[in-house]
């Protein structure tokens, strides 16, 4: 994922944003993942592990 296109692909996949800017604006950042098994999608590193390691 190039740089501009973070924001709009981590909305397509229908994830979180990672926090928020000073702006208050939602902070979208990778890395990302939609768990195939579960269909969720987690955009907060330690999240993804641990979802990984439950599934």
């Amino acid at each position: 994922i190039q740089y501009p296109n973070i924001q709009t692909t981590i909305k397509k996949i229908r994830a979180q944003p990672t926090g928020l800017q000073l702006t208050g604006e939602p902070w979208y950042t990778i890395p990302a993942i939609v768990d195939d098994t579960t269909g969720v999608a987690l955009t907060e590193s330690a999240d993804i592990v641990e979802n990984l390691h439950k599934t």
